[in-house]
């Protein structure tokens, strides 16, 4: 699932009159990817496990983390998780895990999930291997240290057009304006964050893009 998708072509956030505070998949999310810095293995492979439920692409960068964990268990879910998930910027890491880690059920876990990512995003399995297309296509110069790795870039283009504070109550303006500048920020810092979207115009052109306009807006 897209992040344009997960936002939709039109944003209403729901959130309190006062403060403007993270969404609760937000909360949730922060708190797991903090577990995963505990020095207590059961934690760790408790909030492992929960990232890999939530299906939600960003957990991406979390999963990764968590690839390296010491625990052989934590990186087995983290390997599988991230199969499942699908994202293509997730291939560097998993072929050094596949090709090094020193337990061979993470080594496995690993290969499945590349073997995963490739078919689900028609891309080659190993560097430099050909996959049949229609049409030829151009190579462009790829992530990591291979010469021949397909280019990972973001989906769509999204512009953050208007934020305003509608919310019920006699708030002034100024309070209001800073709530709503609150939610831009807070929304711009998500987007930016994300693989799978770009803020750039020069980056939209450059692969040409879909654009899409949100207006945010406190309910």
């Amino acid at each position: 699932m897209t992040v344009l998708r997960r936002l939709g072509l039109a944003i209403a956030l729901l959130v309190a009159a006062a403060p403007v505070r993270p969404a609760r998949a937000d909360d949730q999310l922060g708190e797991l990817t903090k577990m995963l810095s505990s020095s207590s293995d059961k934690a760790r492979l408790s909030a492992v496990t929960a990232l890999a439920r939530l299906g939600d692409k960003r957990t991406l960068k979390p999963l990764v983390t968590a690839i390296h964990d010491p625990n052989t268990q934590v990186r087995t879910i983290a390997a599988a998780a991230l199969g499942k998930l699908g994202h293509r910027a997730a291939m560097p890491t998993l072929r050094d895990v596949a090709a090094n880690d020193p337990d061979a059920d993470v080594r496995e876990k690993a290969g499945n999930a590349i073997a995963a990512i490739a078919k689900a995003n028609h891309l080659p399995t190993e560097p430099g291997e050909q996959v049949a297309t229609a049409e030829a296509k151009p190579r462009h110069a790829g992530f990591g240290r291979q010469a021949h790795a397909v280019e990972n870039h973001p989906d769509c283009m999204i512009v953050v057009s208007s934020s305003s504070d509608d919310s019920p109550g006699k708030l002034d303006k100024a309070a209001r304006k800073a709530h709503s500048d609150a939610l831009r920020a807070e929304v711009t810092a998500e987007l930016k964050a994300s693989p799978t979207v770009t803020l750039s115009a020069t980056d939209a052109q450059k692969w040409g893009l879909d654009t899409r306009h949100l207006d945010l807006s406190i309910v």
